[in-house]
């Protein structure tokens, strides 16, 4: 049984900005900014102000530090104003901004995302780290070989998509839920087996829990989920061995057994999985949100 290495695939930060100020920002970078799609949302769960912005080459800008042109290679969202929120006529209230980016592909150093985390999300004091995605890749075991005991009632849907498979388990967006599915088709990598296992975690306030020292629990929300090796142990009871196979093997769902029989079941999963979602995996997603958070700090000179 082997523990992967996990990271942060996305991130989510909350903080609250008045109308005037965010208007100024508005008006000084967005209009005719080829980078950015703008668009209003009109759902009650959605933001009023959408920004999906996309710096991929669009200009160079100058590291005044080295005397060095970068080239941005940022992309990320910001939304403003909660459609849940009370609106006032007059400017000085402040209203939720929300800013979504994948600190692996983006650099917060530079470009209009440097902007923003500078303007508006530079006080670790003020803002909330609402939600986050962390991933791990498995190589070498296909879907057919991963099994999933979800203790608990949760939904299931499968997907496919660019000649790949995979599945949900869960309410996408919601706290715990999972996504697995064949990275290697997405990538386009030719016979090459990867596994992609991707987690939704949502916090009250991700920053104060992980930095403060608050604690960090997740209540058991996520499934438990089996990486097969493939390596069968010898089971003398045929009953048994027969319903570890059907399982292993996608014909049978652990669930579909009571919960005495699956307790015996369970086991000979363990023995050969290369992955189990458990506290040790917890332990080490925690790590990520530390190590991420102290780098956070340190880019944008903030002080905790």
């Amino acid at each position: 049984m082997a523990f992967l290495n996990f990271k942060v695939d996305m991130i989510r930060m909350v903080t609250k900005v008045t109308q005037d100020n965010f208007n100024t920002f508005y008006m000084r970078y967005v209009p005719n900014n080829p980078c950015i799609k703008s668009y209003l949302g009109y759902k009650k769960q959605d933001y009023h102000y959408n920004l999906a912005v996309d710096e991929m080459s669009a200009m160079a800008v100058l590291d005044f530090e080295t005397g060095v042109s970068r080239i941005p290679n940022n992309r990320f969202y910001v939304g403003y104003q909660h459609n849940q929120e009370t609106l006032m006529e007059f400017g000085g209230k402040p209203y939720n901004m929300v800013i979504e980016f994948n600190p692996n592909k983006c650099d917060v150093t530079c470009g209009l995302l440097n902007t923003i985390l500078k303007k508006f999300f530079n006080d670790v004091h003020i803002i909330r780290v609402v939600s986050a995605d962390f991933c791990c890749d498995v190589p070498d075991i296909p879907l057919d070989n991963v099994t999933i005991d979800m203790g608990r009632r949760r939904s299931y849907c499968e997907m496919r998509k660019n000649g790949g498979r995979g599945f949900y388990i869960g309410t996408r967006g919601s706290n715990g839920n999972v996504k697995i599915y064949d990275k290697a088709k997405e990538l386009g990598l030719e016979n090459k087996i990867l596994t992609r296992y991707e987690c939704h975690l949502a916090f009250d306030d991700l920053y104060a829990d992980m930095i403060m020292g608050r604690g960090f629990c997740i209540n058991d929300c996520l499934p438990t989920v089996y990486f097969d090796s493939g390596q069968m142990k010898l089971i003398e009871d045929v009953k048994l061995r027969c319903c570890v196979m059907a399982v292993k093997n996608g014909y049978a769902d652990i669930k579909e057994f009571n919960p005495r029989f699956r307790e015996k079941i369970k086991p000979y999963l363990e023995d050969t999985a290369k992955l189990i979602i458990d506290n040790s995996a917890l332990k080490a997603i925690r790590e990520t949100i530390i190590t991420y958070f102290f780098d956070y700090c340190k880019e944008l000179n903030l002080h905790y």
